[in-house]
């Protein structure tokens, strides 16, 4: 894990630890969503510390105080061989190939690949039909 941060209703960071972000937190558009829907929402690729890759999940619960984020920031290449080891069990079609990717089209995991921000499955199947949306379910 890179890095955890508790966010409440209102936008403030209550508490985080180091390797967090300056930046402000509460405006990633999937912290917002994790508030509006209730559910757990992530976000696209991003760059984190020291240029690593990361993907941050937004993880809404109710407390006595009003509603909170726990925002976590994980390695994308960690998710992605925990999504390439669950995708090598899928069974495929004939010459067909699992993947997950985010909302700009960057595979995030797939059977004998990690996530490193580089590659795309844009020009492929897995690329056609996306949304436009900065985070997903999970």
């Amino acid at each position: 894990m890179q890095y955890v941060a508790i966010i409440a209703s209102d936008g403030r960071v209550l508490g985080a630890t180091p390797g967090a972000p300056r930046r402000s937190l509460a405006t990633a558009p999937y912290v917002a969503k994790a508030f509006r829907s209730g559910s757990i929402q992530l976000s696209n690729l991003l760059k984190g510390p020291g240029g690593s890759m990361i993907i941050e999940s937004a993880s809404p619960f109710v407390t006595l105080h009003g509603r909170r984020v726990e925002l976590t920031a994980i390695k994308a290449p960690l998710l992605s061989q925990f999504l390439g080891g669950f995708l090598s069990q899928v069974p495929n079609v004939a010459a067909a190939r699992s993947y997950v990717i985010d909302a700009n089209g960057n595979v995030v995991g797939s059977p004998g690949a990690d996530a490193r921000g580089r590659c795309t499955a844009s020009g492929s199947s897995a690329g056609r039909g996306r949304g436009k949306a900065s985070a997903g379910l999970l």
